[in-house]
């Protein structure tokens, strides 16, 4: 799928490998010369999108609007007891992976454990008051849902594909070739996006699964499998895409007509973002966040933070959302290196956090140890929700929502809610 020319070098004769792409690979834009394996890269006109719009619907006007569902999150303060706790066992070395999705009665959850003395996967419907699985709902897939419908992506799933399914009676709707690097759904401006393998993005009918637009991924320009979701306002989608000129750049979506325009001043050098109302914020390689409008993409202030990491290249850089704050976290993987900010875009100034206590779950934030664990007001810094985990075993959060905090320790699944 890709066309790269290479000369002829001092009389070698160089062999064109074509590797054939099915719609969920990926490949690397990779040439053999004189048995050594070099990035190819190549020019890239500017002007030259990575994607070309195609029109399944001229009256996609006429769509019925999606609205994503939301419990609203954890109303209550104080002190949370234990709820319930169910054990799980583990398959082999498998570490276990998990992720959960709320909706309007259950918990979606999936994962890679099994109920402790079964040979039952711990997945399916979850009862958010007593912690069982309803029986036969294994396999289903955790996403965001208008209340109605759940868009289930395929993380851990095999055959890998993305799967709308009804919440009444848990019936497949419809299914579509995953998105492998990250989330696959994305409801935006009363759109439902899915994000594709090959790198295609479409606007989807929610009762069909028809593209009403699909974004085709341009070969000649985008890079297969090097690019992914880096999040959404109320009115856009962003995109980060790898180019074949080995440069990532940064796109703003329409969800309504599938219009793209490229974010010029910072792309390519961008190491992540978030969205905070009509403002995206930009994590950038060194170490400077930037604001820019999401209307006209002109940049409006920037910072610079732990300018004495900025130069090292080998640091990895993640921004999350936070309320109305933003966590910026730097790390090397040998943890030689590991720092947490909370950075105030109001101000544009930050306070250096505990990396080793601090972590962030659905938006929210948490100082947890082996002994507690406490949800924290971004705002104030001062304890909303205080757990006593001495019971358990390297806890730690991972899932909130109106039922209460998740904890996941190392043989047990607990959920923490008011007395």
């Amino acid at each position: 799928m890709r066309k790269i020319i290479i000369p002829f070098l001092m009389g070698f004769v160089l062999i064109l490998c074509c590797f054939s792409l099915s719609s969920c690979t990926s490949t690397k834009n990779e040439t053999e010369i004189q048995g050594k394996t070099e990035n190819v890269k190549r020019y890239i006109n500017p002007n030259e999108s990575p994607w070309g719009l195609i029109n399944y619907s001229k009256n996609s006007e006429i769509q019925k609007n999606v609205v994503q569902w939301s419990d609203g999150g954890l109303k209550n303060e104080g002190v949370l007891v234990e709820k319930w706790s169910k054990e799980f066992s583990r398959s082999g070395e498998d570490s276990g992976s998990w992720t959960f999705s709320t909706t309007p009665n259950n918990i979606v959850v999936s994962s890679s454990c099994y109920i402790k003395n079964t040979n039952k996967p711990f997945e399916g419907l979850l009862d958010p008051k007593t912690g069982g699985i309803i029986e036969d709902t294994e396999g289903l897939h955790t996403g965001p849902t208008d209340g109605e419908y759940v868009f289930g992506d395929s993380y851990r799933h095999n055959p890998v594909a993305s799967i709308c399914w009804r919440l009444k009676d848990r019936k497949e709707m419809w299914d579509k070739c995953c998105n492998y690097m990250g989330k696959a759904f994305v409801i935006c401006n009363g759109a439902l996006l899915h994000c594709g393998a090959r790198g295609d993005i479409s606007r989807l009918d929610v009762s069909t699964g028809n593209p009403l637009w699909t974004l085709e991924p341009n070969s000649d320009v985008l890079s297969m499998g090097s690019w992914h979701l880096s999040g959404s306002s109320d009115r856009y989608v962003f995109i980060q895409a790898k180019l074949v000129d080995d440069t990532w750049r940064l796109y703003r979506i329409d969800p309504k007509d599938g219009q793209t325009k490229e974010i010029v001043s910072v792309s390519g050098n961008i190491a992540d973002i978030t969205v905070i109302a009509d403002r995206i914020y930009c994590l950038a390689n060194d170490n400077r966040i930037i604001s820019i409008d999401e209307n006209n993409l002109l940049e409006i202030n920037s910072k610079q933070i732990a300018p004495e990491l900025a130069s090292n290249g080998e640091l990895s850089r993640t921004l999350e959302k936070v309320d109305k704050k933003i966590a910026v976290r730097i790390w090397s993987w040998d943890d030689k290196v590991s720092v947490f900010y909370l950075f105030d875009p109001g101000n544009f100034d930050y306070a250096e956090l505990d990396a080793s206590k601090y972590r962030i779950v659905n938006e929210c934030l948490f100082y947890a140890t082996d002994e507690f664990i406490k949800l924290i007001d971004p705002e104030s810094l001062k304890i909303k929700c205080y757990i006593d985990c001495k019971n358990l075993v390297y806890p730690f959060p991972i899932h909130v929502d109106k039922n209460g905090i998740l904890v996941l320790s190392k043989d047990k699944l607990t959920l923490f809610g008011p007395k």
